[in-house]
């Protein structure tokens, strides 16, 4: 009898052993298949990148991790992720609009508009999303690191993060502006931004670390009021009065 017993406890853990193996063997992942719509060096990449998920188990593959990994290391955006059972993952990338072209030793370090650097050029010209010769140079002048494929902290960088908060009340950034400056004053602390609009007219924001996105949407606003011909010449100041209420002046240079 208890031979018998145990010869069943061995048939059943035979019988695990082996289901287990199975499952291993089923779900694990042998391909990973990227699409990407326009550079067949970075499909190339992303899959180098991706290989380390080849032999895990599909089962517990996460997507997100998958889709935070190409972001991190190759700058692109993620349009999709998708367990293709039993043993492959298909993941959908393109690359963000170029939106910045920042000068520094010769040479322009490309940000794409969720401000992963994507590039690095003898020229600010655009060539990445076949949308035109359109990109916002921009200059801010304190020492910032600029490496292609990482990211620029707009989290923690207080210029950074000035420079997002200053282009989002626009509808599309690259359309309308031309140049963006980002410099400190003779008074150590004021930041100050100035935006060059293609039409002309040129946006000075004052105080740029405090309300920066109030600032700029008054200015669109005085903006939208100026005739054709004001908005070839002149300045849109963005300013702030005691009671901390923000306004925007027009004055003709």
């Amino acid at each position: 009898m208890k031979h018998k017993r145990l010869l069943i406890i061995l048939s059943a853990a035979v019988a695990t052993a082996f289901a287990v193996l199975v499952f291993v063997a089923l779900f694990s992942v042998k391909d990973v298949v990227v699409h990407y719509s326009v550079y067949g060096e970075r499909v190339t990449a992303a899959e180098e990148v991706l290989s380390q998920f080849k032999g895990k188990n599909l089962l517990f593959v996460d997507e997100n991790e998958v889709a935070d990994l190409i972001s991190e290391k190759l700058a692109l955006k993620v349009d999709g992720v998708k367990k293709v059972y039993p043993a492959g993952i298909e993941v959908s990338v393109s690359r963000c609009r170029e939106r910045y072209a920042f000068y520094r030793d010769g040479a322009y370090y490309i940000a794409d508009e969720q401000f992963a650097v994507v590039d690095k050029r003898d020229d600010s010209s655009n060539s990445g999303d076949g949308l035109g010769n359109i990109i916002v140079e921009t200059d801010i002048n304190e020492e910032l690191s600029l490496e292609v494929l990482t990211r620029l902290d707009y989290v923690n960088d207080p210029y950074i993060r000035a420079l997002k908060q200053t282009v989002e009340p626009f509808s599309d950034p690259r359309d309308v502006i031309s140049r963006i400056l980002i410099y400190e004053t003779a008074e150590k602390g004021n930041v100050r931004i100035t935006l060059s609009l293609r039409t002309g007219v040129e946006i000075v924001v004052y105080k740029a670390f405090e309300r920066t996105g109030e600032k700029v949407s008054a200015a669109i606003e005085k903006l939208s009021t100026l005739s054709d011909g004001d908005k070839l010449v002149g300045k849109i100041e963005c300013l702030e009065r005691e009671d901390k209420t923000v306004y925007a002046v027009y004055t003709v240079r």
